[in-house]
């Protein structure tokens, strides 16, 4: 009985049915997603209370030690800043001395293309 009044159902009426079942399945989602949230908050909440004050703080340490590992960016950026800080320090005849040994490395490098 179904498929013959899928066979004779409309454009608009498929549209229609099509749009209910998104609707409802999205409906379902939500709440099945909500319940896992509500699960795992009371999950941590009873955990959080059972852990003793040393393991709870145990694990904060950690959780704080992982954050102030350096990330792969921040390491750039420090070793960045030490370059820069190194350049702004050097003496004219410093900044001089080092061209030079990059003009002779490149000069190295490739013989055929001076300067």
């Amino acid at each position: 009985r179904e498929r013959s009044r899928r066979a004779s159902e409309t454009g608009e009426e498929r549209e229609e049915r099509l749009r209910k079942r998104r609707v409802r399945d999205r409906a379902r989602h939500a709440a099945q997603s909500d319940a896992a949230r509500q699960a795992n908050l009371l999950r941590r909440r009873e955990r959080s209370a059972a852990e003793s004050p040393e393991a709870r703080g145990s694990r904060l340490q950690r959780r704080r030690e992982s954050l102030a590992v350096e990330t792969s960016h921040d390491s750039r950026e420090a070793r960045l800043q030490r370059m820069r800080d190194r350049l702004a320090a050097e003496t004219p005849d410093e900044r001089e001395a080092r061209l030079q040994q990059m003009r002779d490395r490149l000069a190295a490098e490739r013989p055929d293309e001076r300067e």
